[in-house]
């Protein structure tokens, strides 16, 4: 198009075209279009605004951790992006309020604070020192200022200063926490009565009704969406597994390799160590060379290193194991004791050497010679690294090609596929949720490119899509079926079901509720049960946290209000199965901790926590009332 507008911009056709682009310059002027975009406000606290630069850092981060969060498979735009953008302008928010109040108690974050709040980050140190050149890198990706970015952290500092003294300010007195222990430890004894919905399972619907249903929610039985792709894939493995190998290429690269793949000669060995000071004086050098000399005597007597070792030696990491320090390559021990370890004999045992410990005298228990393995043993592993090592540089230059092309030709794979030397494939139909799809169309990021404007309504190809690593496609629109009414034939027997269902589920309920009703006027629990075929389960003792039962049933539990002596107290709950439960609470026992100190102050201090994070909210509820917050929800 660009190359039409060039060939026929001449003559009146240019002055035109000349003219339509000078009215804006004229109107507005060129700084308009030079000028970078105005940081407009999407919303004001007190009249101070708050930028969409903020917005969008904060809104893109909170995606990223949720991202992290989630896992890269699951497709991050299947969230509600409106309430995504409101918690961002809601945190916005609280954070400049809380800003602004900690400014007016006088509260500041200092040069050497904001130092070393940058220099202790992680992200910045390289070898456990802060690193600028890291900084400046860091900065540059980020699209931060070192300005811009340590103002920021300056006010979530010093926003993080204020919270901390909010949240540790909560008291929890003798009484909370008993009271805290009595409730959540406490434990409640049950008998449950079921009136099981399989009771019901032969309930009949007739065909009017079913009719009737369909009629009145015919929006429930649509077909959704569905489309077929055509695509091509690249595969790392594939084309590895397509690479030819040279056998007198995989001998050459043996022979280049051996240093690679000779493994080192290893030492066991074992010690007895004296200790000395670096400073210490030649007599207190030779009197452990004298002590060891003394050992090395007694074992060619025949006495045992090992027991010499646990006795005398000062190295509290070997002692206990006989002196042993198990095995060891060069490189590893200190210069001197490595030398005379790497000198002797298996069994032999050294005079004594000085290293930076002390004095040690040293037997070498085993010895592993050094091992090169045969060409044989590792041709298969060097076929499979050089086959891969060509994948990858293949799959980068395919991958490069599949991109570029599937741009430039977006109306079709074809010469993409022949390019490469691919074969595209089909899908079968794939609904817009992932999870009712197999193939390449259960990947949350297929189906979201599928059902995507460019793809399913301009008939474009997709932008390459990582599957997993080392395997990219690229999609297209094969066939489109639209939403359509399903007839009633077609979803007959699934209404019939949720009928079935829906009645079983109002017989059990209605069935339980006449059973409760007659336990609640006083009735014998016994009998009611032995007249309707059911039986009690017995008692059981649940905590809050009991996983071995029904939520709506343990919650049930613990709604009701403690029995008072010989009596009981009746509830009841239905189950996701549609099983409607009568609970009979018959016992309460308030949770304690007797006198375990330790197990109090964790209580203790996770009550803190929670006391505090209450106080935190309650202090930013009543600061946001009394602030002035002005929203520009357009401007989102």
């Amino acid at each position: 198009m660009l190359q039409s507008i060039r060939d026929h911009a001449t003559g009146w056709i240019a002055w035109i075209i000349v003219i339509l682009i000078s009215i804006p310059f004229a109107l507005w002027g060129i700084h308009e279009y030079l000028s970078p975009t105005s940081n407009v406000a999407v919303a004001s606290v007190n009249g101070t605004d708050i930028g969409t630069d903020q917005f969008q850092r904060v809104y893109q981060r909170q995606r990223a951790q949720l991202q992290s969060i989630l896992g890269p498979s699951f497709d991050i735009n299947q969230l509600d992006e409106e309430r995504l953008r409101e918690e961002a302008l809601n945190q916005l928010i609280n954070d400049e309020i809380l800003l602004q109040t900690a400014l007016v108690g006088g509260m500041r974050i200092g040069d050497r604070q904001l130092a070393r709040a940058i220099q202790t980050q992680e992200i910045f140190q390289e070898s456990g020192n802060f690193s600028e050149a890291l900084y400046q890198q860091w900065l540059r990706v980020q699209g931060y200022s070192a300005g811009g970015f340590e103002n920021d952290l300056k006010r979530s500092l010093l926003t993080e200063q204020l919270v901390a003294g909010i949240a540790t300010s909560a008291i929890v007195t003798a009484h909370d926490l008993d009271n805290a222990i009595r409730l959540q430890r406490q434990k409640r004894t049950i008998d449950t009565l079921t009136v099981p919905l399989s009771r019901f399972e032969d309930v009949k619907i007739d065909e009017a009704a079913m009719r009737a249903h369909y009629e009145a929610n015919q929006a429930d039985y649509v077909a959704p969406e569905q489309v077929k792709l055509k695509y091509i894939e690249i595969s790392r493995d594939a084309i590895a597994a397509g690479i030819a190998v040279d056998e007198d290429e995989l001998r050459a690269v043996y022979e280049r390799r051996k240093a690679d793949m000779q493994t080192p000669e290893q030492r066991e060995a074992s010690h007895i160590l004296i200790t000395l000071d670096d400073e210490a004086d030649e007599a207190a050098v030779a009197a452990a060379r004298e002590r060891l000399a003394g050992f090395k005597q007694q074992i060619a007597a025949g006495a045992s290193f090992a027991d010499l070792a646990r006795e005398h030696s000062q190295d509290p990491g070997s002692a206990g194991q006989g002196g042993s320090l198990g095995a060891f390559g060069r490189g590893v021990m200190d210069p001197a004791f490595e030398e005379a370890a790497f000198s002797l004999a298996a069994g032999e045992v050294s005079d004594p050497v000085r290293s930076a410990f002390g004095m040690h005298l040293i037997r070498v228990d085993a010895i592993t010679p050094s091992k090169l393995p045969s060409f044989e043993e590792v041709r298969d592993a060097l076929r499979a690294e050089y086959q891969n090592e060509r994948a990858e540089q293949r799959f980068v230059e395919m991958l490069d090609i599949m991109a570029t092309m599937a741009f430039e030709t977006p109306d079709s794979l074809d010469g993409v596929a022949q390019t490469l030397g691919l074969v595209p494939s089909v899908t079968d139909w794939l609904s817009p949720q992932a999870s009712s799809n197999s193939g390449i169309g259960s990947i949350a990021a297929v189906v979201a490119a599928a059902f995507n404007p460019d793809v399913l309504r301009d008939g474009f190809n997709s932008e390459p899509i990582e599957l997993d690593p080392g395997r990219v496609v690229v999609v297209r629109m094969a066939d489109h079926r639209p939403a359509s009414q399903q007839p009633f034939e077609e979803v007959r027997e699934r209404i019939e079901r949720e009928l079935a269902d829906r009645e079983a589920r109002r017989l059990a309920a209605e069935t339980g509720r006449a059973l409760l009703e007659r336990l609640e006027a006083g009735e014998d629990k016994r009998r009611v049960a032995d007249e309707t075929g059911l039986a009690w389960s017995g008692d059981s003792e649940l905590e809050r946290v009991s996983a071995n039962v029904d939520p709506g049933v343990r919650n049930t539990a613990f709604r009701l209000a403690r029995p008072a002596p010989g009596s009981n107290a009746f509830g009841a709950s239905t189950t996701a199965g549609g099983d409607f439960v009568i609970v009979d609470l018959k016992q309460v026992i308030d949770g304690t901790l007797d006198d375990d100190e330790q197990s109090r102050s964790a209580a203790r201090r996770q009550l803190e926590v929670d006391a505090g994070r209450t106080t935190y909210d309650s202090v930013v509820e009543t600061l946001r009332s009394n602030a002035d917050v002005v929203l520009f929800r357009d401007n989102l």
